[in-house]
């Protein structure tokens, strides 16, 4: 009862204050600071937080009041806090042992460009003396998913039930209460929630009681244990009916909380059976124990994220985390899976690098986001190996990095400084994360795993609780590293500095002359004379051993020559050689002219020589040589795609499978379209025989993303076995309306015989729910009577098809087939004016824009250009447009003029 009446004394103040407008005790100020930075003048020791909030009455308001132990660093008479969208009722200062009053309606100023709230003190105060922020505010939730923020879930009874949670980093805890919101402001938290009696409070640790608040026991006042030291944008908490599942085989509590239909339908179930051995794993690698008691998990809708690692509260969206068994979908089953296992794996990763240790600014997020995205395959490799989670690391880190790195405008180091809150999220792109995982296992491939995994331990233990930056880091894997290699000098500062301070990567040219190596880096495609440092690792012909990933020298200057002897290899003559084993390296490889064609005859003669990763990267650098650097033919990589109707490993079909494209694209309305076509078949339909065309329950999750790529191309091929299965499996699923369990429906339209019938019904049907979803993929038949009937139910039915519903025929049919463009081209130009009538400026400028992408045919090209004349002279006014579009027209014809002649002679060659 005691208790009852301090909490209510509390809030009568507040609303006290609130009504006699003591907030107004404030003025905003126009001299700006010279930084986003906090001063710093002092430091928060501690806060004591309560909340109140109605959300299980849908009412958003909210009301706080923190007390802040400070502790002067530096002798001021101001103090300067963060907030943001919340109104300050009143600014008391207390005495830290009994609360005393010290002053009263402290004065405040408000910076909101800054997001600051300085307090101005009753004296001036000197270094070591501490203090109490008493501070009364009210604020209301916000509906953008950031800060304290508000959703709502539909029950069975489809009514709206609402909660409240949070998402604070980076910048968002000062819209729940003012702070000291900045990663190396670490202090103790204690939470009290108080929330209507059928809602229940979840935080960061555990619950200490959840009592009546008020008389009539509508209210209850949650209380949990303190913290330790942590930042306030690991701060979290929910109120919600939430009903939670107990995580299983876990050392501590791991409850899954969820809304009552997903908890009951066993959508969080197969969380709940991987949350303990994704910890126990984590745990056992770095020789650390997870230090809190309790690691809960929250289901909810988040929007901006698709996680959020909160010491001892995760929260996911719930598309990362909810899963539910498809019977009828085994794939989709498989791979949903293993999306659930990397969330887990990932935030649950940070509990130790973000959480336990954390960068002293957010220049250095790659401390958390580069470990967490290498642990999100590392991890689950160990503990479900038969997922093979590294696999995806190459498939999914390295494109995503490579990509963003490769665009200069679009990249930065991984230390980039910045604090300007605008800013803040270019953190926490694939600079942050894939580029960042892609260096880290680097040094871990080129330290080895085991004493790089040995540093992280001493890096864990010395920061433990603590603000680190990178050179924390560099030392701690510098003391494992010598203890390992006491015989090897290495500067692991040094090198990884031109990793982390450094954007982009380098481009690696390989040649050999007489008995040397000679190497050259540059940042690829262009930089500022950068120099990285550069692993080398070699395989040969003579010497194919890819298991080697450990460096024998590096790269360290612009150019280098190495003997063998140096390299410790022997290469004969006409040898192979590869260069980057494994994909060590952040690095791309540019091959000599000679090297490519050694390398291209060895895939061809026995491609299990060359290890599977390594197999991978050479479709991705075969196209540069082609493409950029003229080192091969197109030719050359048609030669070096033969080999794959023996190529089981999905690495390397998932890095061709953009040659295949490039070339389907390329030859797509020429004479060589079918001898591409046939080449495609033959590769593919070993491959599908072995695999066959349905997915198992219980085969390798690899097994299925290899029978999705090789099994598209069988059909894009037109194999007639193919096309059939995806018919019948069309129909199958038609019964069924199970449309999201099929991946190529396309395939399974080939053969349309009764387009007429079907639009028809189409037409005639007013049930149809979305008719745009309905006329999707009818443009995918092979005939060209039926396409031609498609395309004239436009003019057939002007008043029952929609614009929305041609532009849909449209888009959907003139890629798929040379006679659905050819009929595509035709039609629009029976009534060019007709038919750009029914598009947008922008919408006409993107339709013509992809159909030039296709044009390789001298006839089609003229017809093309006749359709351009008079859309853009009659229709728009952007001469740019129209000359960006024939731009691409004329390089399609460069690309002929080079390439075609060779194709042909080669596809003449083969039939022979």
């Amino acid at each position: 009862m005691r208790l009852f009446v301090k909490v209510l004394s509390f809030l009568l103040v507040i609303i006290f204050f609130s009504v006699h407008g003591l907030h107004n005790n404030s003025t905003e100020i126009s001299i700006e600071p010279l930084t986003y930075r906090l001063p710093n003048d002092s430091l928060p020791l501690s806060y004591d937080l309560t909340i109140k909030t109605e959300i299980h009455r849908k009412n958003l308001n909210f009301v706080g009041n923190v007390k802040i132990h400070v502790q002067i660093q530096n002798r001021t008479k101001k103090l300067t806090l963060h907030y943001h969208g919340i109104v300050i009722d009143f600014v008391d200062l207390l005495t830290v042992n009994r609360n005393e009053m010290i002053a009263r309606n402290l004065t405040l100023h408000k910076l909101p460009k800054f997001d600051f709230l300085i307090i101005l003190l009753p004296r001036e105060f000197n270094p070591n003396e501490e203090f109490i922020l008493n501070i009364s505010y009210h604020g209301k939730l916000t509906k953008s998913k950031l800060g304290f923020f508000y959703s709502s879930y539909l029950d069975y009874n489809n009514t709206e039930i609402y909660y409240a949670a949070t998402q604070f980093e980076t910048i968002y805890a000062r819209r729940a209460l003012p702070c000291y919101d900045e990663p190396a402001k670490k202090a103790k938290i204690t939470l009290s929630i108080i929330h209507g009696k059928d809602y229940r409070a979840v935080a960061n640790t555990e619950m200490i009681s959840s009592l009546p608040f008020d008389e009539n026991q509508d209210y209850l006042i949650t209380k949990f244990n303190t913290t330790p030291s942590i930042q306030t944008y690991l701060l979290a908490f929910s109120i919600s009916n939430f009903q939670y599942i107990n995580g299983l085989n876990s050392r501590i509590s791991q409850k899954i909380y969820a809304n009552p239909i997903d908890i009951a339908e066993g959508k969080l179930n197969f969380a709940a059976s991987v949350v303990g051995p994704i910890l126990k794993g984590i745990e056992s690698l770095l020789g650390i124990e997870y230090p809190y008691n309790k690691l809960d998990h929250l289901s909810l809708d988040l929007e901006y994220f698709g996680a959020m690692e909160n010491i001892g509260l995760q929260i996911y969206d719930i598309n990362e985390i909810n899963f539910k068994v498809h019977s009828y979908d085994k794939a989709r089953t498989n791979k949903q899976k293993l999306k659930v296992i990397r969330t887990i794996a990932h935030e649950t990763s940070h509990q130790f690098f973000g959480d336990l240790t954390t960068p002293a600014w957010w220049n250095y997020a790659f401390l958390n986001e580069g470990f967490a995205t290498l642990f999100e395959s590392l991890i689950p490799s160990i503990i479900f190996p038969q997922y093979h989670q590294m696999s995806h690391f190459f498939i999914k880190n390295f494109p995503d990095a490579f990509a963003r790195d490769t665009k200069e405008l679009n990249s930065w180091s991984m230390n980039k400084y910045t604090e300007n809150p605008n800013e803040l999220w270019t953190k926490f792109n694939r600079i942050g994360y894939q580029k960042s995982g892609c260096v880290l296992r680097m040094f871990m491939e080129v330290m080895t795993q085991k004493t790089f995994i040995k540093g992280l331990k001493f890096y864990l233990n010395e920061m433990y609780w603590k603000t680190a930056t990178p050179d924390d880091l560099h030392r701690n894997l510098q003391v494992a590293f010598d203890q390992d290699f006491p015989t090897v000098i290495l500067n692991i500062s040094e090198l990884m500095s031109t990793w982390e301070n450094q954007a982009g990567y380098p481009l690696v040219t390989v040649t050999i002359s007489g008995s040397n190596l000679k190497f050259s880096q540059k940042r690829y495609p262009s930089g500022n004379e950068e120099i990285y440092s550069v692993p080398l690792t070699i395989a040969t012909k003579t010497n194919p051993n890819f298991n080697h990933t450990t460096p024998k020298q590096w790269l360290l200057t612009q150019n280098a020559t190495f003997t063998q002897s140096e390299l410790e290899f022997n290469a004969t003559n006409n040898d192979w050689m590869i260069l980057n084993i494994q994909q060590v390296g952040y690095y791309r490889v540019d091959y000599d002219t000679a090297l490519w064609q050694a390398i291209i005859s060895q895939l061809n003669e026995n491609h299990e020589e060359i290890h599977p990763i390594n197999r991978a990267i050479l479709q991705e650098e075969i196209a540069l040589a082609w493409t950029e650097f003229n080192r091969v033919t197109a030719c050359d990589v048609l030669n070096s795609l033969n080999y794959f109707d023996k190529e089981d490993e999905l690495l390397a079909w998932n890095k061709a499978d953009k040659i295949f494209d490039e070339f389907y694209t390329k030859l797509f309305t020429t004479e060589q379209f079918p001898n591409y076509l046939e080449f495609l078949n033959a590769l593919t339909s070993p491959i599908m025989k072995n695999l066959g065309f349905d997915d198992l329950s219980d085969e390798d999750v690899h097994i299925t993303d290899l029978r999705d790529i090789v099994k598209r191309w069988n059909c894009k091929a037109l194999n007639s076995d193919c096309l059939n299965h995806e018919k019948l499996k069309f129909e199958y699923f038609y019964q069924l309306n199970k449309f999201d369990s099929l991946i190529d429906v396309c395939s399974a339209r080939r053969n349309i015989k009764n387009m007429d019938k079907i639009i028809k019904e189409i037409v005639n049907n007013k049930t149809v729910i979305d008719r745009s979803e309905a006329f999707r993929n009818l443009g995918c038949a092979l005939d060209e009577k039926e396409i031609k009937i498609l395309l004239n139910s436009i003019r057939k039915y002007p008043d029952e098809i929609s614009t929305k519903e041609i532009s849909n025929i449209i888009w959907q049919t003139f890629d798929k087939s040379p006679i659905a463009l050819q009929s595509v081209l035709d039609f629009i130009e029976e009534d060019t004016h007709e038919f750009y009538n029914l598009f947008s400026t922008s919408a006409l400028y993107n339709f013509l824009t992809s159909v030039a992408k296709l044009i390789y045919n001298e006839p089609i090209m003229e017809q093309f250009r006749r359709i351009l004349t008079v859309s853009f002279d009659d229709f728009t006014t952007s001469k740019n447009c129209y000359l960006s579009i024939t731009g691409i027209l004329n390089d399609n014809q460069k690309w002929m003029d080079k390439n075609y002649k060779n194709i042909e002679n080669w596809f003449n060659k083969r039939q022979k």
